[in-house]
C-alpha cells in the first residue's frame, strides 16, 4: 500500500489539538509502511496545503476555532472534489455531520487505532482508483478530441470535393467518359 506506481500514498490530517497531531501520524506510519503525513493545526493551513498538494486522503477535525471541519471539507472539495475527505469529531452523535458533508468516513474519538487505519486503507484505496478512473477519463476524451479534428477535417475535405464538383459537373464528366459504344450489346 505503500506506493501506487511509484507514488507514495500522502494524507494530511488536520486538527487544532497538537498533541493528536504528533501522535496520530506517527501511529499511521507505523501501520502503513512509507506513508506521508502532513498535518495542519488550522482550516487556513489546511486550504494552503491542499492548494499545493494532492493529498489521497483528508482527515479533518469537526470542531475547530475559525472554521468548522464542515466548513473545511465543504471549501476543499471546491478545489479537491474526488479526494476522499474523513470528518473526526468527540461528538456523540456525528454521523449527521458526516452525511451533510458528504464525508468518505466518519471516526469518533476518542480514536480506536484500528479502526481508524481500516477506514483510512479503504479511502487510499477509494483515492487510487478515482485517480485511475480520472487518468483514463482523460485519455478517452484526448481520443475523442482526435476524432473530432479528424471528423472536422473530412468534413472540410468534402466541402472541397463538392464545391469541386458543384452544378454536375461531376455527373458530366462521368456521362462523357461513359458512351453506348463503352458496353457491348448482346
Amino acid at each position: 500500500m505503500d506506493t501506487n506506481d511509484g507514488i507514495p500514498v500522502r494524507i494530511l490530517i488536520v486538527d487544532d489539538d497538537p498533541a493528536l497531531l504528533e501522535a496520530l501520524p506517527e501511529t499511521m506510519r507505523l501501520r502503513i509502511p512509507g506513508i506521508i503525513v502532513d498535518t495542519a493545526l488550522s482550516s487556513a493551513e489546511a486550504l494552503a496545503s491542499i492548494a499545493d498538494i494532492d493529498h489521497d486522503v483528508i482527515v479533518t477535525d469537526l470542531v475547530m476555532p475559525g472554521m468548522t471541519g464542515i466548513d473545511l471539507i465543504r471549501k476543499m472539495r471546491e478545489i479537491r472534489p474526488w479526494t476522499p475527505m474523513i470528518l473526526m469529531s468527540g461528538n456523540p452523535n456525528p454521523q449527521g455531520y458526516a452525511l451533510r458533508t458528504r464525508a468518505y468516513g466518519f471516526i469518533q474519538k476518542p480514536i480506536d487505532r484500528d479502526y481508524f487505519t481500516a477506514t483510512l486503507r479503504r479511502a487510499i484505496r477509494y483515492s487510487r482508483l478515482s485517480k485511475k478512473i480520472q487518468k483514463k477519463a482523460g485519455d478517452v476524451q484526448k481520443h475523442l478530441d482526435g476524432l473530432s479534428e479528424i471528423q472536422r477535417q473530412m468534413g472540410k475535405q468534402a466541402t472541397k470535393v463538392q464545391s469541386r464538383y458543384a452544378g454536375g459537373k461531376a455527373i458530366a464528366s462521368v456521362s462523357e467518359s461513359v458512351t453506348p459504344t463503352s458496353f457491348p450489346l448482346s
